[in-house]
């Protein structure tokens, strides 16, 4: 949602192809009235932060985001590469879905290998409050993992990986068993 006003294309990659699925459905009924109900914190924040105009409508966001988006594919954060290269990489509760810390170590040194020079990594984290059936449920099946990291273990990973932050906050979201969203944006 930052950078849809920004960007050429986007393109959306992640490790289980069964996240992918629940994106695509999420797109399907991506709508300005989605992202009032379940973003708009996250909207106030990226206003606050100057990241996206004051003026930026919800409407202009989803139009934005949705006409822009050109690939959604598998990959392994933990594993990137090759010659492409990023301006802004943004990850919205996925990197953090690994099970272990040494996973979760490689992510974040694989997203600062493909970003540029000056480049943005915008993170979004919100880990789970207790272990619940629900989230068990979740880790069965891939789609969240059973490291959780907090802020702690993000702030420590970002600055191991050479990341410099630039704002680190947490947020409440108001989701049961989820009550905080870790909210980064670092440099390289």
């Amino acid at each position: 949602m930052a950078y849809a006003h920004k960007v050429r294309s986007i393109s959306f990659c992640d490790k289980n192809a069964l996240n992918l699925k629940h994106l695509q459905r999420a797109l399907d009924i991506f709508s300005p009235e989605f992202i009032a109900e379940y973003h708009a914190d996250t909207m106030d924040f990226l206003k606050k932060e100057h990241i996206v105009p004051e003026n930026y409508a919800f409407a202009a966001v989803a139009e934005d985001l949705l006409s822009k988006i050109k690939s959604i594919a598998t990959c392994d954060f933990t594993k990137l590469g090759g010659t492409s290269r990023f301006d802004t990489i943004l990850s919205v509760e996925a990197i953090e879905c690994v099970d272990a810390l040494s996973e979760f170590r490689n992510a974040m040194r694989s997203v600062y290998a493909v970003l540029n020079p000056g480049g943005l990594f915008l993170m979004a984290i919100t880990p789970y409050d207790k272990m619940t059936d629900k989230v068990r449920e979740y880790i069965d099946s891939g789609v969240e993992g059973k490291l959780n990291p907090g802020i702690v273990a993000a702030e420590s990973e970002l600055k191991s990986a050479g990341f410099t932050l630039e704002t680190m906050e947490t947020l409440p979201t108001g989701i049961d068993n989820y009550s905080t969203t870790i909210i980064v944006k670092a440099k390289k």
